[in-house]
Order: C-alpha cells, then structure tokens, then sequence
C-alpha cells in the first residue's frame, strides 16, 4: 500500500500510531495565532493583513502558508453588504391612489389587477 501511495514506511507507522510531525505542530501554532489575529480584528482580516501583523510578531512567515492555514481552518474574511438606500419617496411623480386597501379578494374575473415591479434592473440599484 506504501508503494501505491508512495509513502515510506516509517511515515505510515508514524501517521498510525498518531505521531505528529513537526508541519503539523508548527501549522497547529500557528492557527492559534492567526485564529487570534483574526478574532481581533473582527473576521474581516485575510490572509495578507494577518500575515502583516505575524510578521511584525514573529518576524519571517510565508504568506503562502498563512493562506494554506486560513484555508485548512476556514478563517475567511467576512464584510457585511452595506445598506443601500432604493427607495426615493421625496419624488414630484404623480402616486395612484390605495384602491384596493388590502383586499384582495374579487366578485368576477378580471375585477382587480396587481402587480409588482421591483425586478426590473436599473443602474440606479
């Protein structure tokens, strides 16, 4: 099976009985810190701003394995959409009258007609 995976046996016995390699301990250390990072900075750092602030704490890291770590954990960086205004009501166009005043219901077909245009696309959003 270790020439089909082609992984030496000692990596397969080592892996088996749980022994942890020295990537994995570092990759371990090293998400606490960017975990920590990340939570201070409210979830909206990615990987190149926790990498900024490791460098400034721990010196050299690669941004490649900030990334990687970030990636394996699922610590991503998170923006909320910002609240955009669509409605105009202080408008000099002419507004129909409340017909219908919320009923709905009809005597005969074709009494009262609705509609809604909010899906229509404009630059304006």
């Amino acid at each position: 099976m270790c020439d089909c995976f082609k992984v030496s046996l000692n990596a397969f016995y080592d892996w088996k009985s749980g022994k942890s390699t020295k990537r994995i301990q570092r990759e371990k250390v090293l998400s606490e810190k960017i975990k920590s990072i990340w939570e201070d900075s409210s979830y909206t750092y990615g990987s190149p701003r926790v990498w900024e602030e490791l460098q400034k704490a721990e010196g050299k890291v690669s941004r490649s394995l900030i990334a990687r770590v970030m990636r394996k954990y699922g610590f991503r960086s998170v923006h909320k959409k910002k609240f955009k205004v669509t409605t105009d009501s202080r408008h000099s166009y002419p507004v129909s009258e409340n017909v219908l005043n919320r009923n709905f219901t009809a005597e005969r077909v074709s009494q009262k007609w609705v509609s809604d245009l909010t899906y229509i696309q404009t630059k304006e959003g």
